[in-house]
């Protein structure tokens, strides 16, 4: 699709295609500004981005702070005596 130019009013007419072909074009839809709609999308997919991310991020940061303290848990200390 090209880029909507904010301010700019948009007309549609579509049509369906289905088993028995072609179906007449609709009527012209209202004008529509599509602008703030597009600027709408960018926003939500930063949105889906962070929703997707952000619980990844957090499982693996769980799994790095529990191998933390079990390797912790288990370090021992060398000691070395010198006589």
């Amino acid at each position: 699709m090209p880029s909507f130019v904010e301010g700019t009013r948009y007309v549609f007419r579509v049509r369906a295609l289905n088993s028995f072909g072609w179906s007449d074009w609709s009527g012209e839809s209202h004008g529509k500004d599509l602008g703030a709609a597009a600027l709408l999308a960018k926003t939500q997919q930063v949105g889906i981005v962070l929703a997707v991310t952000m619980p990844i991020g957090i499982v693996v940061l769980c799994i790095v702070a529990l191998l933390a303290v079990v390797c912790g848990k288990y370090r021992t200390t060398l000691t070395i005596h010198v006589t």
